[in-house]
């Protein structure tokens, strides 16, 4: 039985504690914009819970962005008669990505309003709530202010911003963190790192190489880098997205027969198999997760029976154990009982 209902979740509160109340996901279909035996992915997620990724499309080109919200996936278009990709969102609704343009080249753009602006050569990451874009022209990585690229020094190829203007991604160094034009390494390039998000505390994710040869997910704050490890019996990770919770979502195998790998929620020290927190009787499998906002709403992709892939949401429902709806449904009769009696 799940609490929906805002009267039964306040009185199912008060009988008891938050570590109580267990949370589930309920995964919605995103669909395609091709049809259902199309694929699609989903590659971020903001607050408002709009999504953003590439699918299908029988337009030109194979695969269209697209945005997501309130059930419709609508089509972002292209900069010429081709395919797009959408990259991230911000809380304006403002998307970034690539194109191929008229010219055959792969052209960075910031779509807003339903209309997709060209930003030159290259391909755009990241967005923060500023506007500000990141992402990589050339062989270095660029911070677009007003449509105008600003090269990033030591940066090679820029893979977010958070709403501070700080900027992660790849350089001659290795995995860097950019702050107001000074560089400081997370990782060297030894251990092949690859940062993929950053919040707004400065935590970075991402992956790295762990002795053995295995790429881990990690977690990078103030200095210090820890890795994440991976779900049972498996040996690689990878971390993608990152909220201001602190919670982390990514990709990680498993010695489950028949499956390659599986998306994951970490938090609070512990990396979750995503699948085990699904509502009973989904028809869901779960391959990965890539973003993760304040909401705690997570998307990526995974089957969502016998289909294609598709592009997943998953919503976080409360549900309480056994014995508190026991201890809710007495207290309910009760309370019918005294409004009988009161009459």
């Amino acid at each position: 039985m799940k609490m929906y209902i805002p009267a039964l979740l306040s009185l199912a509160l008060q009988i008891s504690t938050p570590a109580q109340a267990q949370v589930k996901y309920r995964a919605i279909d995103l669909g395609t914009l091709a049809g259902p035996h199309y694929s699609s992915i989903a590659w971020a997620i903001n607050n408002a819970g709009q999504a953003v990724g590439w699918s299908d499309s029988l337009a030109g080109g194979g695969r269209r962005g697209y945005i997501w919200a309130n059930g419709v996936m609508t089509d972002l278009g292209a900069l010429g008669d081709h395919g797009s990709i959408a990259y991230d969102i911000n809380d304006s609704g403002q998307v970034v990505g690539l194109s191929e343009g008229p010219d055959g080249s792969v052209h960075a753009f910031l779509w807003e309003n339903g209309v997709m602006r060209d930003l030159g050569v290259g391909q755009a990451l990241g967005i923060n709530n500023a506007g500000e874009v990141v992402g990589q022209s050339g062989s270095m990585g660029c911070l677009w202010r007003g449509g105008t690229c600003e090269y990033l020094y030591g940066v090679a190829r820029a893979e977010a911003v958070n709403n501070l203007g700080e900027v992660v991604g790849n350089g001659p160094t290795g995995a860097v963190l950019w702050r107001n034009g000074s560089i400081t390494v997370l990782a060297p390039p030894s251990t092949r790192g690859q940062p993929f998000d950053i919040n707004d505390h400065g935590q970075v994710v991402g992956r790295m190489t762990v002795p053995g040869g295995y790429p881990r997910g990690f977690l990078w704050q103030d200095g210090t880098m820890l890795d994440l490890g991976t779900l049972p019996g498996g040996h690689r990770s990878q971390a993608f997205g990152i909220n201001n919770l602190g919670q982390i979502v990514g990709w990680a195998d498993t010695d489950e027969p028949g499956v390659s790998g599986r998306a994951f929620l970490w938090q609070n020290g512990v990396m979750t198999n995503l699948q085990t927190l699904l509502e009973t009787g989904t028809q869901w499998s779960l391959r990965i997760a890539y973003a993760i906002n304040d909401s705690g709403q997570i998307v990526g992709a995974g089957f969502p029976g016998p289909s294609a892939q598709h592009a997943f949401l998953l919503v976080p429902v409360f549900e309480l154990p056994s014995p508190m709806l026991f201890a809710l449904g007495i207290a309910a009769v009760a309370s019918a009982r005294r409004r009988r009696c009161s009459k």
